[in-house]
């Protein structure tokens, strides 16, 4: 691979945007220290990010295309986004009411594909739902950077993280998880995709750890998503997206 370009970071890998002879795609390397343990956990930590996110084939969840895992620093690519949802206006995209109703649609697919799956993701935002174009100048939204997935019951992801440790980021986290990321369900999800809907339709997603409100049409799904405690929020995806239909037929499909 060659002509690399830096298009992102963080505290474990980093990501570029890299031409191929079947033309651009993103890579995610590992960032390796010299620390020979350190290493060692952060190489089964991405081995399980890739695992987890190759069985999952959805439209709504970002594909990995090819990777190395036994290299120096191991890598992965993936399909090269427009954008990330939180992205969109700083880059100058108009998104219209429609656009937006439509987006959270496909990311609750993505998020219930991975529910069924067996999968909690640990750390939904908008800066991990990246943006695609397709054919028409139409768009799709897909669901990236497993790095904090966890099984429903899942040892080798207990194992990676201690008890009480912090996961995730604050914004969008359910309050269990800031005080313990093994305590995380498909409800800490479903507490983060409050808070990205939000994002979404208020443009702000106000202060973390918090039942967030909102005085627009969504306003009771966004407060039942972000109930403080976790067994007051819908009990799964498809409760959750049967009562933002219906908030959305009530309104006359009008924000």
């Amino acid at each position: 691979m060659a002509n690399e370009k830096i298009i992102g970071s963080g505290t474990y890998g980093i990501v570029k945007e890299v031409r191929t002879p079947n033309g651009l795609v993103a890579k995610k390397e590992l960032i390796v220290t010299q620390d020979p343990d350190e290493n060692e956990r952060r190489r089964r930590r991405f081995k399980r990010e890739v695992d987890y996110q190759a069985k999952l084939h959805h439209m709504n969840v970002v594909s990995i295309l090819s990777m190395d895992l036994a290299c120096e620093e191991p890598w992965f690519t993936m399909p090269l986004a427009e954008c990330n949802l939180g992205e969109e206006a700083k880059n100058g995209i108009t998104v219209t009411d429609n656009m937006k109703i439509s987006a959270f649609r496909m990311i609750l697919n993505g998020v219930e594909h991975i529910h069924a799956s067996g999968q909690i993701h640990r750390d939904l935002k908008p800066e991990n739902i990246l943006r695609f174009k397709t054919n028409y100048n139409h768009y799709s939204y897909a669901i990236s950077d497993f790095g904090l997935v966890a099984g429903f019951t899942d040892e080798g992801s207990t194992a990676l993280t201690a008890t009480n440790a912090v996961m995730g980021t604050i914004k969008y986290m359910p309050p269990e998880c800031y005080e313990d990321a093994k305590r995380a369900t498909e409800q800490s999800d479903i507490y983060s995709l409050g808070v990205i809907l939000k994002f979404i339709i208020d443009g702000e997603v106000g202060l973390p750890f918090q039942e967030r409100t909102s005085k627009s049409i969504f306003g009771a799904v966004i407060s039942r998503c972000t109930k403080l405690k976790a067994v007051a929020r819908f009990s799964d995806i498809s409760e959750l997206r049967q009562e933002f239909e219906k908030c959305w037929k009530n309104s006359g499909y009008k924000l």
